[in-house]
């Protein structure tokens, strides 16, 4: 909620047209989604609202959009369930990948 509320930079800068992707929607998808996991009492619950949303036909992977966040997330704590195998349209963020690209762009970081 940081990035879509306060402009933090998560995931690389933003581009043109990211504000009109990732609106109140998504925020609004976020905090649902939060709130089906706050409800959830045991891991195994947890991981299956997780999955549910990763695996829903509308879930995009966009740079910014909330299951790119949350797949990073998943990783970084080194969650032994999450499969990267089943979200192929998943691309993992690496920072200088991204500077890269937007100086190649004329975008400063």
């Amino acid at each position: 909620m940081n990035w879509s509320e306060n402009g933090e930079q998560h995931r690389g800068a933003n581009g043109w047209f990211t504000w009109f992707r990732h609106g109140q929607h998504g925020r609004n998808k976020a905090k649902e989604l939060a709130a089906k996991v706050n409800a959830c009492k045991f891991r195994e619950e947890v991981q299956e609202v997780i999955e549910t949303f990763l695996t829903d036909k509308n879930t995009r992977f966009n740079n910014h959009s909330l299951a790119s966040f949350i797949i990073d997330e998943l990783q970084s704590l080194k969650v032994i369930w999450l499969d990267l195998r089943l979200y192929p349209k998943y691309k993992p963020f690496h920072e200088e990948s991204v500077k890269e690209s937007q100086s190649n762009h004329g975008v400063k970081p």
